[in-house]
Formats: C-alpha cells, sequence, structure tokens
C-alpha cells in the first residue's frame, strides 16, 4: 500500500512540473510586462498630467459658464414673473378705475407708477437676455 501511495505522488509530481514550469515562466513574463509598462507610463506621465489639467480646466470653466447661465435664466424668470404681477397690477387698477366711471385712467398716480416699474423690468429683463445670449 505504501508502493502505491509513492508511486501516485510522484506520478503527480512529475505531472505538475510542466504546470509549475509554465507558471513561473508566464509569472517572469508578467513581471517583464509589468515592468515595461510601468517604465513607459513614468516617462508619459508628464504628458499626460499636462493634458489632464488642460482637460480638467476646460471642464472647470465649462462648468463656471452653465452655472452662471443657470443663475442668469432664474434671474430672467424672476423678473418676467414679477413683471406679469405688475401688469396684473396694471389690469385691477384699471377696472377698479372703469367700475367707478373714472374715464382718464393714465392720470392715475398708481397706474402711472406701475408703468414706471414695468418698464424698469422690461429694461432688466433685456439686459439679462442680453447676457445669456453672450454666454451661449
Amino acid at each position: 500500500m505504501v508502493k502505491f501511495w509513492d508511486n501516485l505522488k510522484q506520478k503527480f509530481g512529475e505531472g505538475s512540473k510542466p504546470i509549475k514550469e509554465g507558471i513561473e515562466s508566464t509569472s517572469k513574463t508578467v513581471t517583464e510586462k509589468g515592468r515595461e509598462i510601468a517604465t513607459k507610463v513614468s516617462e508619459k506621465t508628464p504628458e499626460i498630467t499636462d493634458k489632464t489639467k488642460k482637460i480638467a480646466t476646460k471642464v472647470a470653466e465649462k462648468t463656471g459658464e452653465v452655472v452662471t447661465a443657470g443663475k442668469l435664466r432664474l434671474k430672467l424668470y424672476n423678473l418676467k414673473r414679477d413683471a406679469d404681477k405688475i401688469i396684473s397690477s396694471i389690469g385691477s387698477r384699471t377696472y377698479e378705475l372703469v367700475s367707478k366711471k373714472k374715464t382718464v385712467i393714465y392720470e392715475d398716480k398708481e397706474i402711472q407708477s406701475l408703468i414706471q416699474e414695468l418698464n424698469g423690468k422690461k429694461k432688466e429683463i433685456k439686459a439679462v437676455e442680453k447676457e445669456i445670449k453672450s454666454l451661449e
């Protein structure tokens, strides 16, 4: 029985020898290739770093532009909403004056004030729209 185990060990030992040699050979090849790649990467690192910095700078610039444009669009939305409220107020005041049988609506101080305020909002809206277009 001992002979059987000895024979089995010997046969497995001989059978695993090519596998061991293959693993050792592959290991050496992988190690050598790894060193070659590491050398090439270390030589290219300054070039890669410069390109990466340029790309990162462009991304930061574009991100800043997008954020600025977003803020301007929000400002524009709020200005237009304010203008709509003023127009609504002018309509309400006009209705109030008409229902009181006032015929000269334009001379009403409140209407004049609202119209001036509306004209100011329209100027602000045009300025913001122009600024947004300059970013596009």
